[in-house]
């Protein structure tokens, strides 16, 4: 899935907005975290490469409302994947994806 802004805010990043707009989606699913910038940097984010569950990602955002996030990769697994599974893969990032 993927979810695009088009016009309408201050600015396009406010995670907070953007996760609560998915509904259960965002809170029924595990979180890697990859290749993020943000204002403000969450206490709660400590390393490069961060694993929230959605209760975890959700709280912490309720406590940013707001804040910009500049860039970041936000993939979402199922409830049962684990991050050691999830790590087994190639790490998603923005900076040099091929695809833009």
């Amino acid at each position: 899935m993927a979810l695009f802004l088009d016009k309408g805010q201050p600015h396009f990043t406010d995670m907070h907005a953007i996760m609560h707009s998915l509904d259960d989606i965002g809170l029924y699913h595990n979180w890697l975290i990859t290749d993020w910038t943000c204002y403000a940097y969450p206490p709660e984010m400590r390393e490069d490469v961060e694993w929230k569950t959605g209760a975890e990602l959700m709280q912490m955002l309720d406590g940013l409302s707001g804040v910009q996030w500049v860039w970041g990769v936000f993939s979402g697994f199922e409830p049962h994947v684990t991050r050691e599974q999830a790590l087994q893969c190639p790490l998603p990032c923005t900076d040099g994806y091929p695809g833009f």
